[in-house]
This record gives C-alpha cells, structure tokens and sequence, in this order.
C-alpha cells in the first residue's frame, strides 16, 4: 500500500487564516476534550464546573441561611461529581439525580419518624428503603442512599423541610448546572469540528 505523503508547513502552499484558528481551536478541544481513565471521563472544564459549583453551593448558604441551615449536603458533592465525570450512566441522569436524592431524604424523614430513637435499627431501614422507593421510580441514585443516612444520624435535618431544602433544591441546583455545562461542551464541539474537517490531511 502507498503511503500518503505528510504536509508541512513549508510546502509552499499558502495557509490563510487556517495558521490562528486551528491553533485556538486546539485549545478548547484540549479544555473540553475529556481524559479517559478506566470508566471515569472528565474534561478540564468538567473539572472547574464541579469546583465552581460546590463553591456556588456553599457561597449562597452562607448568604441566605441565618440559622446556617446547610445547602450543600454532604452527598450532593457525591452527586456533581457523577453528573460531571460519568454522565452517560443512568445514575447520573437528571432524573435518577433529582429524584434519588428526594426519595433518600424521604426514605430517612418515614424511618425516624416510625421507629423512633434506635439509630442502628433506623439506619438500616432508611438505606433499605430508599433502595426500595428508587427502584419503584427507576431512578437508582447511589448518593441518595447517603442522604437517607445522614438525615438518620444527623438530628438537625430530621425535618420534613429538609426534603426541600437544601436537598430537592442542591439537587436541581447542581443538575441544571451541570446541563449548562454540558449543553455549552457540545456547543464549542460543533464549532471545532468544521474546522477540524477543512485541516489538510
């Protein structure tokens, strides 16, 4: 088989404007292009957008919560981390991450209420039955597990607000969030893309 000749820029053929753009094009094919490891996939950009929106989270509690009611539950940083590295799983999808995180509350919120003051018993239960509510609404979301037993262990958020805030809105919070990133990824993909299609070969 013959082999194709490689181009260089000094075989005398002018390069117009295709000298700067592929160059600025490179880069952001390099910020957004994600790195590959195991089933793991994240972009440089993926990696700001999950710091920056953790910070968000923690940044708009301190402002609005008086009493520090917190945002930010500790197993919503578990969930971005999902909606930014594996989005192409079903556990991180909008759904699963919205509505697994509600059920877990929800699933601790029903066991402390019934069972009273038996944390070991409680927990169990909690986790159990957060499974359960999850499968009943397909949207398996390990982290929401989490949830359940934090609201368990943790006196202060064995309310039924709890449900709402912080974790019905830290979830819609991160997840759309999350989408805005994403959305803006494919956006700058399209546009590389041409131009990576007239570079010569």
């Amino acid at each position: 088989m013959e082999s194709r000749p490689v181009r260089t820029p000094n075989d005398g053929e002018p390069s117009g404007d295709e000298s700067t753009e592929p160059g600025a094009s490179s880069i952001a094919a390099r910020l957004i292009a994600p790195v590959h490891e195991g089933f793991l996939s994240i972009s440089v950009v993926d990696t700001v957008a999950l710091g920056v929106s953790i910070a968000a989270m923690v940044y708009l509690n301190q402002r609005t919560s008086p009493n520090h009611l917190p945002l930010l539950v500790a197993s919503l940083a578990s969930s971005a981390l999902l909606l930014f590295s594996l989005p192409g799983l079903d556990i991180a999808r909008s759904w699963n991450v919205i509505a697994g995180q509600f059920l877990g509350a929800l699933a601790g919120f029903i066991c402390v209420t019934l069972l009273g003051n038996h944390p070991a018993v409680v927990a169990g239960c909690a986790v159990a039955l957060a499974l359960v509510l999850m499968r009943i609404a397909h949207a398996i979301h390990p982290p929401g597990a989490a949830t359940a037993l934090i609201v368990v262990i943790v006196p202060a958020d064995q309310a039924a607000r709890f449900m709402v805030f912080p974790v019905l809105a830290g979830a819609v919070l991160i997840t759309a969030f999350a989408w805005l990133v994403h959305v803006g990824e494919r956006h700058v993909t399209a546009r590389i893309r041409p131009n990576e299609a007239t570079t010569p070969d």
